[in-house]
């Protein structure tokens, strides 16, 4: 009887096909096997009896039982639309702290001091767009989305733009006062 028993296990084992996995990879290769580890960034697959370790950024989508439970387009899709989100606080962050109209009066200041035969050559290659896209990686590489949302309220509150106002001023002071320290500390030290 207990013989009977094993012989039905391995009869079963070897008949009854193990639930295999697909997996799509970007470079166009399509792995059938078993998914025997996985990782948050790698998995493990066993392949006629080998195991082989693939990343996934190698992988495009993995479907198991018929059901896609990975795609690397889908992610990369909605990666997209969160940096769309971020970017897009990021500009409304710039707009509260009034950046595009600064950098307008700054250009504009710049090409009225300009010689006459430059002016309009630094009107042409000084954008205020173009200026702006180029900053918005380093607001989106230094912040969160979540801080991005609090310092446009903070900007945009009474408080923010009082900030936004006075910080010329109290730095033109400070700087001032530097300078007075500097000149008194380098006289004491001539002493």
């Amino acid at each position: 009887m207990q013989a009977g028993f094993i012989v039905l296990f391995w009869m079963i084992v070897w008949i009854v096909p193990v639930q295999a996995e697909t997996i799509f990879l970007k470079n166009g290769d399509v792995i059938e096997g078993q998914i025997i580890e996985r990782a948050k960034d790698y998995i493990s697959v066993e392949v006629s009896g080998r195991r082989q370790k693939f990343t996934t950024g190698q992988i495009l989508r993995i479907v198991e039982e018929g059901k896609s439970i990975f795609d690397a387009t889908e992610m990369e899709k909605e990666r997209e639309k969160a940096q769309a989100r971020k970017k897009e606080l990021i500009r409304r962050l710039l707009e509260a702290m009034n950046v595009p109209a600064s950098l307008n009066r700054l250009f504009l200041r710049l090409s009225r001091e300009a010689p006459e035969e430059a002016q309009a050559k630094i009107r042409q290659i000084l954008k205020t767009d173009i200026l702006l896209e180029r900053i918005i990686p380093i607001y989106d590489k230094h912040y969160t989305e979540s801080e991005l949302e609090d310092l446009i309220e903070f900007y945009s509150s009474p408080i923010g733009k009082k900030h936004l106002s006075t910080t010329p001023t109290v730095m033109e002071e400070t700087m001032k006062e530097c300078m007075q320290y500097f000149k008194a500390q380098s006289a004491n030290a001539e002493k």
